[in-house]
């Protein structure tokens, strides 16, 4: 593994020459990992040699100056909790670095309390908040489209007292979630394979129920374009309103994301053309999603909020059950899933990241988040439609026996 170490060693000063991101670094790293070491070694011993390896080149990372990692918490170092956590680690013949490392995580997740009924509201509430500053935030990333991002650049004022910089606004919301929610999105991140990933999402919910909530009022304003769409030009269908809305957002969205990450602010011709392109593919993805599910009687979220239309005939006779499951395949597998996967290569691309980095992450919590937001609108809907149906049985009973007296 020394020799890994030292070919780390140097790629890192290549990277700072580079000016290659914190991301880009931290993904390098565990490439070399999955790609050089793990296939060499018998799989029982594949974890132990993961935080062996983190051991040795998360402390390199932090001396090239990419990541300041958190200093040791003196609470957790005297804890009687860290020695029995130490002592077993090292016990276990991964070597006293890592045994350090690893009983410190573990101890720190052990004193780490539940988030109780006000931690809950307080992740759920900031969730909110980001959603909020990521609506202005697409507004000003479609006007940076045209404009390569000089809007953004401008408004953002960067060096200024004030200016509007909501990528750094949401990073400080993060940092004041509850620390039970960062060690779940830290867990999550750390998970190694579809599967592991899944597994972390099942025991700890939030890691969908934050995400929907932050998305909530960006869905609100892709279906506010539709709606304006549909005003302006009447034969638009709601599904191809609801769309475009959609991809209109994402699109913005995209644009300043990108310029954020950019060493000048600004957008060049080919950012522009991908994030303008994220919205076209998102777009007609949801285009296809709800001709899908019009097609088979399920409700659409962006066609709800675009134009109202929350339910078909097709549905009069489908319980709540099936049009929930309906709804949450419709939106999570066939539109959610796809539309993670495209946004985060075509970022990925427009920033020259490796293709695939984020990506499985992002298409695990798009798709469940997706699901969710589906199977709740589809409910919904479904409940409406049983009210409305209700409603004429009630009036078609009640009619003769009135003609009759």
């Amino acid at each position: 593994m020394s020799n890994n170490v030292d070919k780390f060693s140097a790629y890192l000063e290549a990277a700072k020459q580079q000016k290659n991101t914190p991301e880009q670094v931290l993904a390098r790293q565990q490439q070399v990992f999955e790609r050089d070491i793990a296939p060499k070694l018998p799989k029982e011993k594949v974890e132990q040699a993961r935080q062996h390896w983190q051991s040795l080149t998360t402390p390199l990372i932090e001396q090239a100056g990419f990541i300041k990692f958190e200093q040791p918490d003196p609470k957790v170092l005297n804890s009687k909790q860290y020695s029995d956590n130490l002592n077993k680690f090292y016990q276990s013949g991964i070597g006293l670095d890592a045994a350090k490392q690893q009983a410190y995580e573990q101890t720190k997740r052990d004193l780490t309390p539940d988030k109780g009924a006000l931690g809950y509201g307080r992740d759920i509430g900031l969730s909110a908040l980001k959603g909020a500053i990521s609506v202005p935030e697409a507004a000003v990333g479609l006007i940076d489209i045209p404009t390569g991002g000089r809007i953004g650049k401008f408004l953002e004022n960067e060096g200024g007292i004030i200016g509007f910089r909501p990528e750094a606004a949401k990073a400080a919301l993060d940092d004041l979630h509850t620390d039970k929610y960062k060690l779940q999105q830290q867990d999550f991140a750390n998970a190694t394979g579809l599967m592991a990933k899944l597994g972390v999402v099942a025991d700890n919910p939030s890691l969908v129920v934050n995400p929907v909530v932050e998305s909530l009022p960006l869905m609100g304003a892709g279906g506010v374009v539709g709606r304006g769409i549909m005003a302006v030009a009447p034969r638009v269908s709601g599904l191809a309103a609801g769309a475009a809305g959609e991809g209109a957002v994402s699109a913005g969205i995209q644009a300043e994301q990108i310029r954020s990450q950019t060493d000048d602010g600004h957008l060049s011709g080919k950012q522009s053309l991908l994030a303008a392109t994220t919205g076209g593919v998102t777009g007609a993805l949801s285009l296809g999603g709800a001709g899908l599910a019009r097609r088979f009687g399920v409700a659409d979220v962006d066609t709800m909020l675009a134009s109202g239309m929350g339910s078909t005939a097709a549905m009069a006779n489908k319980g709540i059950a099936r049009r929930v499951a309906e709804g949450a395949v419709t939106e999570g597998l066939l539109e959610e899933l796809p539309q993670s996967i495209s946004e985060q290569m075509q970022q990925n691309a427009a920033l020259d990241k490796p293709l695939d980095q984020g990506v499985m992450d992002n298409a695990i919590i798009g798709t469940l988040s997706g699901a969710a937001m589906g199977g709740g609108f589809a409910g919904y809907a479904g409940m409406q439609r049983n009210g409305q149906v209700k409603q004429i049985k009630q009036a078609q009973t009640s009619l003769p026996a009135a003609l009759s007296q």
